[in-house]
C-alpha cells in the first residue's frame, strides 16, 4: 500500500518496539514489530500462519524498555498486506489505536519521538 499520499491527522514516528500479538479469536501472531506510532494509529511487521485482514482488531503485548508488565494496545486494522521477500515476516499491517491507556500512549509517544531525536544528533555529527 502507498501511504506516501496521505493526509494524516498525527505525525507518525519510528518505534521499533517487539510485541506479542493476537488477532481476532485469539489467532496468535508468531513475531510483530510495532513499526512506526502516532497519537491515533500504529503500523506493523508481522509474522502470521493464518489471514488476516482489515476490520480485524489485534491485540498487542508491546514490550516497553525497563518496564514489565508489557504495554496493552488495541488496534483495529485499516490495512493489510502480504510481504515476499523478507526473511523474518510475511505481513505488514496498520490500523487506527482503539485503547490504549493515556500513561501507555504517552509512554510510547515519548520513547518514539526520543528516538528521532537521538537519531537526528547521530546524523548532525
Amino acid at each position: 500500500m502507498d501511504n506516501s499520499t496521505d493526509q494524516r491527522q498525527y505525525i507518525r514516528y519510528p518505534l521499533g518496539l517487539e510485541a506479542t500479538a493476537v488477532v481476532g479469536n485469539n489467532a496468535p501472531i508468531e513475531r510483530c514489530l510495532v513499526h512506526t506510532i502516532s497519537h491515533s494509529g500504529a503500523s506493523m511487521n508481522l509474522l502470521v500462519r493464518e489471514e488476516i485482514v482489515a476490520g480485524q482488531n489485534i491485540m498487542l503485548g508491546i514490550a516497553f524498555p525497563e518496564r514489565k508488565p508489557p504495554l496493552n494496545v488495541i488496534v483495529k486494522l485499516k490495512w493489510v498486506d502480504m510481504i515476499q521477500d523478507d526473511d523474518q515476516f510475511n505481513a505488514a499491517a496498520g490500523g487506527v489505536i482503539v485503547f490504549v491507556k493515556e500513561e501507555d500512549r504517552k509512554m510510547l509517544l515519548d520513547y518514539a519521538f526520543k528516538q528521532v531525536l537521538a537519531a537526528e544528533k547521530t546524523h548532525d555529527r
